[in-house]
């Protein structure tokens, strides 16, 4: 793109006055939840996982970890703890 690669040093000043941003404040994330949402899984499904010799989860933590991608919306998510959704089972093929 047209500025990659660019030295910009008055960047940052331009943002902090322009958008009135401190870079100095820091809000600390979210403690992990306490609980999680039970998995909406059929045990037939799980059966038929289990007979393919997949490797599955279904434990919460497992579940929050792969809820999310890296894009600033997801991690905002993360951080302030308003993921909605989270998957209802891990696969490891």
């Amino acid at each position: 793109y047209p500025i990659g690669n660019l030295q910009l040093p008055y960047f940052t000043e331009w943002v902090k006055e322009v958008f009135n941003v401190d870079l100095q404040k820091r809000v600390p994330a979210q403690p992990l939840p306490a609980s999680f949402p039970e998995p909406i899984i059929s045990r037939e499904l799980v059966d038929a996982i289990e007979q393919l010799k997949i490797t599955f989860s279904l434990d919460g933590m497992d579940r929050l970890f792969r809820a999310h991608g890296h894009t600033l919306r997801e991690i905002y998510e993360l951080k302030r703890g308003s993921i909605e959704r989270i998957p209802d089972i891990v696969l490891w093929p």
